[in-house]
């Protein structure tokens, strides 16, 4: 790196306009750099000093109007361009963006189905021996309330309160009764 492209990337760092003029020392001549401007996908703005091109440094226009390398990433421009750039902000690669097409995606997609109805199978097993178990309890109690539904029924049971209350009332009776005739022999 000569003294002069030295020059030029720190006046590009420091916000320097789209183009620069170099004096060279030695010649006083002028040197035009032209700035390839692209945007990204995201709307940010990034230029690199001459062509985009592997070797070249990205910089990444800032909202307050700065220069900065860009950060090591795969950057995509809205004109459809995969721009790879390391930490230092140097290209290395530039390549166009392909997108992939609906049978490369159901490629990636497709699963074993046998393997997948393996798997549900095994997950359905212990269900299948719990249904079974159930399935066998449900059989022996219909059975049972078969055998127990066809046995002769027994007396009916009643509510006999009213029929207590009255038998209580009647000895009642009877005991106060008794209770006057002794009272009255006695005092005859």
């Amino acid at each position: 790196m000569t003294i002069e492209d030295a020059i030029s990337k720190i006046r590009i760092m420091l916000g320097a306009e789209n183009q620069t003029e170099v004096k060279s020392e030695n010649k006083q001549e002028q040197v035009s750099v032209e700035f390839e401007s692209k945007t990204l996908v995201d709307g940010t703005i990034v230029e690199t000093e001459g062509a985009l091109e592997v070797g070249s440094v990205l910089y990444v226009q800032t909202p307050e109007g700065e220069k900065v390398p860009a950060p090591a990433a795969i950057h995509q421009t809205t004109d459809d361009l995969l721009i790879e750039v390391d930490e230092n902000g140097v290209i290395i690669s530039v390549e166009p963006f392909v997108p992939e097409t609906q049978s490369e995606q159901k490629t990636e997609t497709t699963f074993d189905s046998e393997a997948l109805l393996g798997q549900i199978s095994d997950l359905l097993t212990p269900f299948k021996e719990e249904i079974n178990s159930l399935k066998e309890q449900i059989s022996k109690m219909d059975t049972e309330f078969s055998i127990f539904r066809d046995e002769p029924a027994g007396k009916k049971i009643t509510n006999n309160l009213e029929e207590n209350k009255r038998l209580e009332n009647s000895l009642y009776d009877a005991k106060m009764s008794k209770l006057y005739d002794i009272r009255k022999n006695k005092f005859k």
